[in-house]
């Protein structure tokens, strides 16, 4: 413990600024563990299971309902985002042209000769 001492005095001023960051930075961390792992953690398989079973069953009104009821939870939100936006076209690129180049073609090094 007295070489940290030693260490933290020998950083000068400029090691508290460095302290107050790393205990900011670490009650991030904590806050988000806790919050991910525990408060708004649901069981993934099992809800994934239940919408799909209404998704099947054509209940996408429940399904979203579903969604709705846990919605502080990421995978719920990201559900009901796919749920409510049904599948779109994807705009697609015009098919190549068949025309030929402008450009005229190359010659090889021995033709320039």
């Amino acid at each position: 413990m007295d070489d940290f001492a030693q260490f933290y005095q020998a950083g000068g001023f400029f090691m508290h600024p460095i302290a107050l960051c790393v205990v900011l930075g670490a009650g991030v961390m904590i806050e988000r563990f806790i919050f991910l792992f525990f408060r708004f953690n649901i069981n993934g398989g099992q809800f994934f299971n239940q919408v799909q079973k209404l998704v099947m069953a054509n209940n996408i009104d429940r399904a979203i309902k579903l969604c709705n009821a846990a919605d502080k939870a990421a995978l719920a939100r990201v559900m009901k985002a796919g749920l409510t936006r049904p599948t779109r076209a994807r705009p697609t690129s015009p098919p190549p042209s068949k025309s030929r180049c402008s450009r005229s073609p190359r010659r090889s090094p021995s033709a320039s000769r």
